[in-house]
């Protein structure tokens, strides 16, 4: 289940990260926010640290909100139900999935605006 978890965590990050040009993220400062729950604030910041995260993306800067596992997706759920934005990126345990589906609590990558067809075509 955890690692279930992670692999959802990382797609969701690859997708922040190319949802628009991989070019214009290189190009310009950004700050991204993730929520995380257990051990993945340190499994992430070994990724952000890493010399190849670094240099792909050298303007990147990437913060945590941390929380255990039940206040991490309690927050997520009371956040997305009131209508106030949540994190950047948002890790979620899989069996939470179907939830967030059916509150509208994800954005379609693939729509136009994002261009994330075009993005899943790219590599890292």
């Amino acid at each position: 289940m955890k690692r279930l978890c992670f692999v959802l965590a990382i797609a969701l990050l690859a997708g922040a990260l190319f949802a628009g040009s991989q070019a214009e993220i290189v190009k310009q400062e950004m700050t991204l926010t993730m929520g995380v729950f257990g051990d993945l604030e340190s499994a992430y910041t070994k990724v952000r640290d890493s010399d190849s995260f670094k240099k792909k993306f050298p303007k990147l800067t990437l913060k945590f909100q941390s929380s255990d596992f039940g206040g991490h997706h309690d927050r997520l759920i009371t956040q997305i139900a009131a209508g106030v934005g949540a994190n950047d990126i948002e890790a979620l345990e899989i069996g939470y999935i179907a939830r967030f589906v059916r509150e509208g609590g994800f954005t379609n990558l693939a729509m136009k605006e994002f261009d994330g067809k075009k993005s899943r075509k790219r590599s890292c």
